[in-house]
């Protein structure tokens, strides 16, 4: 309180008082923004591109016990999602994917096709991922049958069926633009079965296969 010229004069000052349960919500904030920062220089590093992986192991279930071999080439959408076309064969002898209705099958292969997307998170050089897509499974073999007059003889056949997989698998970044990687998954079709297969994978930069492809047709045909 001051006093000018007989007059009272009351200064009012506001006093800043303690809050408990605002410093506690900003305090909340500093992990937030730790992490955020920590995840910031990871993604600036990280650089789309795309991938191409061989894999091999064994097939489970409905159509038995048979070895696999894989290829597939892809793309990386973003740090999180990718993408990939894949051929597999599967020689399985004399079994075959539906019922053939022979006295005999040889030669049976089962072929799949497929385009799968997979969903992975990066730690460190650790990616634990999950994949779902949808394949075409195509199974040429020779049957035995009996023609008009009772001989028996060879004949090509042919089963096509489409197929839903989905599974899980981790990858190892070895260096910088390949790694290896183990993978299960589970093909839902005329028979189900699974896939237990381990392999390697190699990256590469700036240009991914989906966009390669394309730009490598139109040079051919200009």
């Amino acid at each position: 309180m001051q006093t000018a010229g007989g007059r009272v004069i009351i200064l009012n000052r506001r006093r800043a008082t303690w809050n408990p349960d605002r410093a506690v919500g900003k305090l909340k904030l500093i992990p937030i923004l730790v992490l955020l920062g920590l995840g910031c220089p990871a993604q600036e590093r990280y650089e789309l591109g795309g991938e191409v992986a061989a894999m091999s192991g064994a097939t489970l279930g409905g159509i038995g016990t048979h070895a696999v071999v894989s290829g597939s080439a892809g793309d990386n959408f973003s740090r999180y999602l990718s993408g990939a076309v894949e051929v597999a064969v599967i020689p399985m002898n004399n079994r075959t994917l539906l019922p053939s209705g022979a006295l005999a099958v040889k030669g049976s292969d089962l072929f799949d096709f497929n385009f799968t997307l997979r969903g992975g998170v990066p730690i460190r050089k650790w990616e634990p991922y999950g994949i779902f897509g949808l394949g075409v499974l195509m199974n040429p073999y020779s049957a035995e049958l009996p023609d008009a007059n009772g001989a028996v003889a060879y004949v090509g056949q042919r089963h096509s069926k489409f197929g839903l997989q989905w599974g899980a698998g981790c990858r190892y970044k070895v260096r910088e633009r390949w790694g290896v990687k183990a993978e299960y998954r589970y093909t839902s079709s005329a028979q189900n079965f699974n896939r237990i297969m381990g392999g390697v994978y190699y990256r590469f930069e700036d240009l991914g296969v989906f966009g390669f492809l394309p730009a490598f047709a139109h040079r051919l045909i200009r």
